[in-house]
């Protein structure tokens, strides 16, 4: 929606939404193959939109991938378009001089200067071919792609279903007279091919996946023994795995551990939470914080913080202050609490939080996200200051059930069950400096345990499945742990590892994944 037009002395802007999931070409660029299902939704936003364009009389005359915005919904994304700035009426026909537009969608008779809305319907056209099949159906330099476009007929491959082919012949017709004759027909026609070809798809075992790539590494502790080293058995089931300073922590429900000096530490109640920092760890029960600094091999956790209610926490990076929230009973808000670490014994008195927030999470020195889940598809992000100030809300329409820092600055990843698909996990990948959303669908049945490294992801789950995925959330291999089950818990070790916690022969322990064994598409 368009929210007012400003003018400057240069010339006039329309302010417009602000949509955080990027372009479609992005979203293209994530796929490892096509996906039907997705990309007619898609599809179909557009024809809803050029419906309500052309029935005002206005030719976009640049429909294609980067001109088409995503912003998140539940379960997907609502594609918007963008870009009017060559737009023209529809009366104006015949009255352009000169070739506008991006070649690779343009109507044979935009090349001559013409258009109607029946050239945008030939650039939906491409993009529908594109989505279904990966690749456009005429390319090349300009020259090439006119004279394709004026006279090459469409060869739609074997990979599109042939419910659409219809559909796309009749979009991509050389003559404006013989395409759609509206966008409202085009849409029609596509929900019609729609429901046919959905009528003729068996229940399906697999998925369409987000940036999914063939499996590229498999790990047989037989035959790739170099590649996993036990680094200790654990007997109970792990609350938490932290690196800090090069040195390996796990707890385990009461139980504290330090690999490197082989001390286990008791605690009255159950841990919930490790929170590394730069030189040591925090311990977190329900009602408690301890402090265990790593630099003292002897040192035993102290006590920090005593509560008299349950709180969650999070720790500032260096580790001179912890964010607690109360934890209450339903729709009684919560008290935001910056307590410090270096020696200032003086609390502060609470922000009052109007959500029970489920997460925190330090984003640097100064600031605080609070997360909170407003309902089953909805959630609230808020940023918070070490001064207990309020400085910023996001509301998403999506579920963030777990979420991490990840591997740039301000940045979250965040799992959660899909909405509308079983047996499978949405990964939410959110930047806040500059606000951006990106979704990547993994087969894989939640729940999953994930590590942030200095090249992307880890996503593991029970089976001894392990995806990799770099920084922007593209699968750059996986790793089949087949001899190993209930993989509970990944984190990274230096460069080229990962530390995992799982079951072999009905063992429980600490094991080292060396990924330099593994034929997988990182350079370390």
């Amino acid at each position: 929606s368009c929210h007012s037009l400003e003018h400057t002395r240069t010339g006039r802007y329309l302010v417009m939404d602000y949509c955080e999931g990027g372009t479609l070409r992005q979203l293209m660029e994530m796929q490892a193959a096509p996906w039907v299902e997705s990309g007619l939704k898609l599809a179909l936003d557009i024809l809803v939109g050029l419906e309500h364009a052309h029935s005002r009389g206005i030719v976009h005359c640049d429909i294609k991938p980067e001109n088409i915005l995503l912003t998140a919904k539940p379960g997907g994304w609502l594609a918007r378009i963008s870009d009017f700035g060559i737009a023209r009426l529809s009366q104006e026909l015949a009255e352009e001089t000169g070739n506008t537009g991006s070649p690779a969608y343009m109507a044979p008779e935009r090349f001559y200067g013409q258009y109607s809305p029946a050239s945008d319907l030939y650039a939906v056209g491409v993009m529908l071919f594109e989505l279904l099949a990966g690749y456009r159906p005429f390319s090349g330099p300009p020259g090439e792609l006119m004279s394709a476009h004026l006279n090459q007929p469409v060869k739609i491959p074997a990979q599109v279903p042939p419910e659409f082919h219809g559909c796309i012949l009749k979009a991509l017709q050389k003559l404006p007279g013989r395409r759609f004759h509206s966008a409202s027909e085009m849409l029609a026609a596509l929900l019609e091919a729609q429901a046919r070809w959905l009528e003729g798809q068996a229940p399906r075992k697999q998925i369409e996946k987000v940036g999914f790539s063939p499996i590229q590494g498999r790990l047989r502790t037989e035959g790739k023994a170099e590649g996993v080293r036990q680094l200790g058995t654990v007997r109970s089931p792990i609350v938490g795995i932290a690196i800090v300073d090069k040195q390996l922590i796990w707890a385990t429900q009461t139980t504290l551990t330090s690999y490197v000096s082989r001390q286990s530490f008791n605690f009255k109640a159950p841990i919930q939470a490790l929170l590394p920092y730069q030189r040591g760890c925090l311990a977190v029960t329900e009602q408690e914080i301890y402090d265990l600094k790593l630099w003292g091999l002897e040192t035993t956790p102290q006590r920090v913080a005593q509560f008299a209610s349950p709180r969650i926490a999070t720790v500032e990076p260096q580790g001179r202050w912890i964010a607690t929230a109360t934890q209450g009973p339903p729709l009684q808000g919560s008290e935001f609490q910056i307590l410090s670490l270096t020696g200032s014994s003086r609390r502060q008195t609470g922000l009052n939080l109007s959500l029970e927030p489920r997460q925190l999470l330090a984003l640097d020195a100064r600031h605080v996200a609070a997360i909170a889940a407003v309902s089953p598809t909805e959630t609230l992000i808020q940023i918070l200051t070490r001064r207990q100030t309020s400085i910023g809300v996001w509301r998403l329409p999506v579920s963030m059930e777990r979420a991490i820092l990840g591997s740039s600055p301000y940045q979250l990843l965040a799992t959660t069950p899909h909405p509308t698909l079983a047996n499978t996990t949405e990964l939410i990948l959110l930047d806040l400096k500059p606000f951006r959303l990106r979704r990547i669908v993994l087969d894989l049945a939640p729940p999953v345990c994930v590590a942030v490294t200095s090249w992307g992801y880890a996503v593991g789950h029970r089976s001894g499945w392990i995806v990799l995925l770099d920084g922007e959330g593209a699968v750059v291999g996986q790793l089949d742990l087949e001899d190993f089950t209930g993989l509970q818990a990944l984190v990274p070790y230096q460069t080229s590892g990962l530390i995992a916690s799982a079951f072999h022969q009905d063992r429980g322990g600490l094991y080292l994944l060396d990924l330099r064994q593994f034929e997988i598409d990182l350079v370390f």
